[in-house]
């Protein structure tokens, strides 16, 4: 090995105290441990040294990192601290969003403007409300009118509705129906059948003029339940509109049959409540019969 300078020895035996410090240097960074064995004389000075350094290096890092972390923590103290401040300074979220980009909210002109566009919306969304409102009126007024002309005039009405309703408010036919002392008019119609639904506003009209004078019942023949069936097999029914005309003696004395005016059936309406011989004559399904009596069909 190379002698050593006298001033060199004396750096050299101050510095050999770092490895007792910082422990071995070999152990902690082993890619020195080369340098350290092939030159032992050098190992206070490029092992020992540096070791000491690096040590202290992430002491001034974790100080920086602190110090800035420390600076953040402060402004985002700040900004929350502005930011639950902000609602208090008297500005609204459109003023705010307008500082934002770079506009000016303190210009009278501007302010006054801005009012005057929010009172424009204003106005405008009461001006929607107030038309959906007078149209939500006007449908449900609308509805009702309709409905109750419907009701007044059956003219207007669907046919089929009104055969419908009037079927709903016939009497049971039974043995009372035809001795209860007054004549009676069964009027057999089907869904398909035109002449019935031309003929359905004036049955309907003529029903309610004759009202408490004269049985009116409604029948659908094209029903197959057992009630419907036994009506069109014990009145003869063979085609559709059919109008049985039964006398206040429960006698059945003609039937009318398809399209037949509103003049003629209040003619032989107003002979059977006067008890005379009818004007028109129709179809005579029990011609020839011994008995014609609607009492005696068994009910």
């Amino acid at each position: 090995s190379l002698p050593l300078p006298p001033r060199m020895k004396k750096i050299s035996g101050i510095l050999c105290f770092f490895p007792l410090l910082q422990g071995d240097a070999a152990t902690r960074n082993p890619a020195n441990s080369v340098i350290s064995d092939s030159r032992p004389w050098l190992d206070p000075l490029f092992v020992s040294a540096p070791s000491l350094q690096l040590r202290r290096r992430p002491t001034h890092r974790f100080a920086e990192q602190q110090s800035t972390s420390a600076g953040e923590t402060d402004g985002k103290r700040e900004a929350d601290s502005t930011a639950v401040a902000a609602p208090d300074d008297g500005l609204t979220a459109q003023e705010r969003m307008a500082l934002l980009l770079g506009k000016s909210v303190n210009d009278d002109g501007a302010a006054a403007a801005r009012e005057r566009e929010r009172e424009a919306a204003v106005e405008a969304l009461n001006v929607e409300r107030r038309e959906n409102m007078r149209v939500a009126l006007g449908s449900g007024l609308g509805g009702a009118l309709l409905y109750g002309g419907q009701r007044l005039n059956p003219l207007r009405a669907d046919p089929l509705v009104i055969l419908r309703e009037m079927e709903r408010d016939s009497p049971p036919v039974d043995a009372q129906l035809f001795t209860n002392g007054r004549p009676t008019v069964i009027d057999f119609y089907a869904p398909w059948c035109e002449n019935c639904k031309t003929m359905a506003p004036s049955m309907r009209t003529i029903e309610k003029e004759y009202s408490g004078r004269v049985n009116f019942v409604t029948v659908d023949g094209s029903r197959s339940d057992t009630s419907s069936q036994r009506l069109v097999q014990r009145f003869r029914v063979d085609a559709i509109p059919h109008i049985a005309l039964v006398s206040a003696r429960g006698e059945i004395l003609t039937a009318l049959i398809g399209l037949i005016p509103k003049e003629v059936l209040k003619a032989d309406f107003d002979a059977l409540l006067s008890d005379r011989p009818l004007p028109y004559i129709g179809y005579d399904a029990f011609d020839g019969d011994v008995t014609r009596s609607a009492v005696d069909q068994g009910w």
